[in-house]
């Protein structure tokens, strides 16, 4: 027979708790330096291609749009960018 898991509250540390009103709090994830999100393998495969030079005139113009409204696509774009420039 399995142990019960740990109590919800020993999941999380003191600075997992943040205020949303003097009397009422809510529980949030740590915060990580790591940020990696998920973005969509199709996404992804054309920022690959944008960088590489193979998008279309209308490719690219799509592209930085998409980018400029999704932070993750454009932190993976720049680390695209800084590792094919090595």
């Amino acid at each position: 027979m399995a142990k019960p898991s740990a109590p919800l509250h020993q999941n999380f540390s003191p600075q997992a708790v943040a205020p949303i009103s003097p009397t009422n709090y809510q529980l949030v994830p740590p915060m990580s330096d790591n940020l990696h999100s998920y973005l969509e393998p199709e996404l992804e495969a054309r920022i690959v291609a944008l960088i590489l030079g193979e998008a279309s005139p209308f490719e690219r113009e799509e592209l930085e749009r998409l980018i400029a409204e999704n932070p993750e696509a454009e932190i993976f774009k720049r680390r695209l960018e800084a590792v094919h420039g090595l």
